[in-house]
């Protein structure tokens, strides 16, 4: 089943005495609620969840951010691999002096341990117990970053854009909506 976000919530109540609950929906979500009533008015009894909305990163500012990350990637490597983009990432994490952690662990683990964490980064050799271990750095990423400091990483990479000289319509217009 589709989800959307309702912006307002209204009850009334019938001559029976039965609630009637009415939500008012925007924008793109509008398409979506839509949709979903299609596919469910003629089918008889649901089920309704609602939550209130979480204080939580958006869809528009995590599709922001990449899109920065990727024209950073490119204008710093000459390409938008996914290698680049993600070094292009831990590097806007650093800037943005987000809390990292560093682990010790063997190096066939280097995999696994990147499907655990959003980005790992290399960073030495040690040796334990005879063993040659790696050190890694790792993020936890900005999927789990509120509105608040999805707002503060994306200004840290339009800063760098305009540091590399990134001035496109794309870039301008998040740069216009983090004036705001």
């Amino acid at each position: 089943m589709p989800k959307f976000k309702a912006n307002k919530i209204t009850k009334m109540t019938d001559d029976e005495g039965n609630v009637i609950v009415s939500l008012i929906v925007s924008g793109y979500d509008k398409h979506i609620a839509e949709m979903a009533y299609r596919e469910i008015k003629d089918n008889g009894d649901f089920l309704v969840e609602m939550k209130k909305q979480k204080s939580s990163r958006s869809l528009d500012q995590n599709a922001m951010f990449w899109a920065l990350a990727t024209k950073i990637a490119l204008e710093t490597t000459g390409t938008k691999t996914r290698e680049s983009v993600e070094n292009a990432y831990c590097d806007l994490l650093e800037e943005a002096n987000v809390a990292s952690e560093f682990l010790l662990a063997l190096p066939e683990t280097e995999e696994r341990l990147r499907k655990t964490f959003r980005v790992i980064r290399r960073r030495g050799e040690r040796e334990m117990n005879g063993k040659p271990m790696n050190v890694y750095q790792y993020w936890l990423g900005s999927s789990k970053f509120d509105t608040a400091q999805m707002a503060e990483l994306i200004e840290v990479a339009l800063d760098r854009c305009a540091d590399l000289g990134i001035v496109d319509t794309e870039t301008e217009l998040i740069r216009n909506e983090y004036k705001k």
